[in-house]
């Protein structure tokens, strides 16, 4: 007989004899999964050179005697997943095996993994520790081996940075629905990791983080489609709505207000503006020309916004469809550099319609506003209020 499968019975436990007792000597596979197993003896698998697979799953074992499996040197495939009163020693190894390569402890209620767990385990590729309550990921000792870890769906905060040094091979980690919020792990990660192993955490999306992942990101060739828990306006939102611009760098310095962005330089000119005021008595001009210059200054400026109203509409247009095809807001701004030139809005603007459109918006045009007449702040309104009150400035003519 090569493979017994006694799953699904109401077996309490495994003796010495359970195998040979009845004369099982040439097993390759073993699923006594979904029993009631709680006790396993040392010997219970002695004998058994061929055995390859050993599924104990979904039983009720406590512990696991680290020579149990010293004597079967075909083993490749270990599961004992869903043993939720397993406990792993605390010092020395969990089992012994020179030949496992695959083993299975998910949904066995575990708070950490101690280090020398799986350091008589020499040759392990694949360790699936899913579903479990482990919070932080620490170096494992004894398993230059690993390609593939996975630890999805714990309680992970942090992640221990010796893990990768003790790991070189490893290729695959499945960090998927755990509690992670930094960014900066991403740079850590092995190159082949992909969105499906980082989805489900709660990332915290910032400048600080943004520019070191992004980089890793584009040097790698990677595509991270990962979704920002905070700040609430870009919850839901994918972490590559900041842009790399729009982060700045060492010589910009990026104010964010009410979903605005301005630079400090664009900043300060506005401050000056604010601040300068206007000297009417040392620069008399007669009423009617300044009434003149001050309707054809008008008139040139209805027509101006009318065009500019219209190449907006367009950059909006543009922006909705290069969302849709997951374009980040920085590479859409340099598409609309390209057609648009000095009439193109700014990052911040690119990255709020974004947002809007991530969100379900679809509308391009402007929503109608509530509050006073847009007549409010005009040239000609500001210059009548300063012939009428010689001490107000431009600053104080707020509509």
């Amino acid at each position: 007989m090569e493979n017994l499968d006694v799953s699904d019975n109401s077996l309490a436990s495994l003796n010495k004899t359970s195998l040979s007792g009845i004369l099982v000597i040439s097993l390759i596979q073993l699923n006594v999964s979904r029993n009631h197993i709680r006790d396993i003896h040392e010997e219970t698998f002695v004998g058994q050179s061929r055995l390859q697979t050993v599924d104990l799953s979904s039983n009720n074992i406590t512990y696991i005697e680290p020579k149990t499996f010293t004597y079967n040197p075909s083993l490749e495939m270990l599961s004992v997943s869903s043993n939720k009163f397993l406990v792993l020693p605390e010092e020395g190894p969990f089992i012994h095996s020179g030949s496992l390569r695959v083993l299975y402890l998910s949904a066995c209620d575990l708070s950490h993994i101690p280090p020398q767990t799986f350091k008589s385990v020499p040759n392990l590729e694949e360790l699936y520790i899913s579903h479990n309550r482990i919070e932080t990921l620490r170096p494992l000792q004894g398993n230059g081996r690993l390609t593939l870890i996975d630890v999805s769906n714990n309680y992970l905060i942090s992640l221990d940075p010796g893990v990768f040094t003790v790991f070189p091979k490893l290729h695959r980690l499945n960090l998927s629905y755990n509690r992670l919020t930094d960014l900066d792990i991403i740079p850590q990660l092995p190159n082949k990791t992909c969105s499906e192993e980082l989805n489900g955490n709660p990332w915290v999306c910032n400048c600080s983080t943004f520019h070191t992942a992004y980089s890793w990101c584009h040097d790698k060739g990677v595509d991270l489609r990962l979704l920002c828990s905070s700040p609430p306006k870009y919850k839901g939102v994918q972490w590559t709505v900041y842009g790399k611009e729009f982060c700045g760098d060492d010589n910009e310095y990026v104010e964010q207000m009410e979903g605005f962005v301005i630079s400090a330089d664009r900043l300060q000119s506005i401050r000056m503006y604010e601040n300068y005021e206007i000297q009417q008595a040392s620069m008399y001009i007669p009423t009617e020309i300044q009434e003149l210059d001050t309707n054809i200054a008008t008139a040139e400026q209805s027509t101006k916004m009318a065009s500019d109203i219209e190449v907006r509409m367009k950059e909006k247009c543009v922006i909705e469809f290069l969302t849709a095809e997951q374009i980040v807001p920085i590479d859409i701004h340099r598409h609309l550099l390209k057609v648009y030139g000095d009439n193109t809005v700014d990052v911040s603007t690119v990255i709020r319609w974004v947002v809007r459109f991530n969100s379900g918006e679809s509308e391009v045009h402007d929503k109608p506003r509530h509050g006073r007449p847009c007549s409010a702040a005009t040239p000609h309104n500001e210059q009548r209020l300063i012939r009428t009150d010689q001490q107000k400035t431009t600053k104080n003519c707020q509509f």
